[in-house]
């Protein structure tokens, strides 16, 4: 054989032998991905969930009635998390498990109703009473949110809420007498 002859059975064996392992490792691969799924277990998934500012449908429409009582609960809900935070002026709480699970539950409440009242719309008479509602409510959303990163990171640096607090009760309750006056 000449020299190009050699060079070209030479690249072929080797081009052969690089083909076959590499089926060889696909084969290999292919077991051992037998059995397994992409599927991820309920722990593991995902939910998501648009921001804010965008409404992901129709609004629901609700009446005057609908819109008092929704804001007197509101309302409760902010107060109630007002007073466990109150709770530390009186005593030093911030460490205790218990007084952290209450106010846990009282911000995760007061988020749940925030975005409850996002996806209605009163009547318009209503309109502006309950946008002051809503709008005291997000300061007490604000004023939860310093409360679990404080609880989170185990820094008791969170009097900035009990200003959000003060000032959201404030707007909320003059928003709830404005809305009983126009019902």
């Amino acid at each position: 054989m000449n020299n190009s002859r050699w060079c070209v059975f030479a690249a072929a064996l080797l081009l052969g032998l690089a083909l076959g392992s590499d089926v060889r490792a696909q084969d290999r691969l292919s077991d051992a991905g037998k059995g397994l799924s992409l599927d991820h277990p309920e722990a593991e998934q995902l939910l998501l969930v648009k921001g804010d500012s965008e409404t992901a449908g129709q609004l629901i429409d609700i009446t005057g009635a609908d819109a008092v009582e929704l804001g007197e609960r509101a309302l409760v809900l902010g107060e109630a998390a007002e007073s466990v935070l109150t709770e530390t002026r009186r005593q030093d709480l911030f460490f205790d498990a218990g007084w952290r699970g209450r106010m846990l539950e009282a911000c995760s409440d007061v988020e749940n109703m925030r975005r409850s009242l996002q996806l209605v719309r009163p009547p318009e008479r209503y309109a502006n009473a309950f946008a002051e509602v809503v709008d005291g409510l997000r300061r007490y959303s604000i004023g939860t949110g310093m409360m679990e990163w404080a609880i989170s990171e185990d820094q008791p640096r969170y009097a900035g809420a009990f200003d959000q607090f003060n000032a959201a009760r404030r707007g909320m309750l003059a928003g709830v007498i404005q809305l009983l006056l126009e019902h």
